[in-house]
């Protein structure tokens, strides 16, 4: 920390905790894609993503998607899918996002343990983040709405 007191901004983004012994699972068969676990997360590290169908062709084989339903994202982008994902290494297992999902009562976000899923939530994870943002897409006025909002870094 700087002798003035002021501290950095951004260290979060390099600094993994990996405290977790559970974490969110997505199930994608009864997401309705309303961002809500995402914008609710205190730490930022459950995210929407957005795939192109060439980025969809080559994800890794166990990253479920589904066909993308924000019209305002397909304006953007054309046809593409919809992910959600965890940053397995920043996530406290606070369970915020799944106490919000408006669709849990079907089991939409699951705390399962870590370990289980340690090795294909990297993966995933990865990949995802090395894809160029599609939020950036959006236009000013498309921002206001939480669903749109949560694509944005």
């Amino acid at each position: 920390v700087p002798m003035d007191g002021s501290a950095p901004t951004g260290v979060n983004a390099i600094a993994k905790r990996g405290v977790a012994l559970n974490m969110p699972k997505w199930e994608a068969s009864t997401c309705v894609q309303c961002n809500v676990c995402a914008t609710a997360c205190p730490h930022a590290v459950i995210r929407p993503f957005i795939l192109t169908k060439a980025e969809n062709d080559a994800k890794p084989e166990s990253l479920v998607t589904l066909p993308n339903k924000n019209k305002d994202i397909k304006a953007a982008v054309g046809e593409s899918f919809f992910a959600i994902q965890v940053s397995p290494h920043d996530c406290t297992g606070c369970s915020v996002c799944v106490n919000v999902c408006p669709t849990n009562k079907k089991g939409t976000l699951t705390m399962v343990p870590y370990v289980e899923n340690e090795e294909q939530w990297e993966a995933q994870w990865n990949y995802l983040r090395a894809l160029p943002n599609k939020g950036d897409l959006l236009v000013n006025d498309d921002i206001k709405l939480p669903k749109n909002l949560a694509f944005r870094q």
